[in-house]
């Protein structure tokens, strides 16, 4: 029967530490992509799914937060509205956004 040496040791904890630190990034960045927008053409022009593990938790046709029903003039403010709510969500706050999160993601556009 032989012995480990002290030195086989230390690599193999520091094999596993390796091992378990890529796992558990790995896991991370999956749950991360869980919660995504999905965009859409929506009445002249675009709108968003907030989607989880493959099931529509959101359906916002218009832009949020503001007065009437007015889609998203193009797929950039949607998407930037739509990763706004996505990442509320993956940080376990409300999905809401307030009419000031939307004109300071799209400044441009509500002018």
């Amino acid at each position: 029967m032989t012995r480990m040496t002290d030195s086989w040791k230390k690599r193999t904890v520091l094999f596993s530490a390796c091992i378990f630190m890529v796992i558990l990034a790995a896991v991370s960045y999956s749950r991360s992509l869980r919660v995504h927008g999905h965009l859409f053409r929506s009445g002249g022009g675009w709108g968003y799914d907030i989607v989880y593990k493959g099931k529509t938790l959101i359906h916002q046709p218009f832009m949020p937060a503001l007065p009437g029903n007015v889609p998203f003039p193009d797929r950039r403010s949607a998407r930037a509205i739509a990763g706004q709510v996505a990442s509320n969500i993956r940080a376990g706050e409300s999905p809401a956004v307030s009419a000031e999160e939307v004109r300071k993601l799209m400044p441009e556009t509500l002018r």
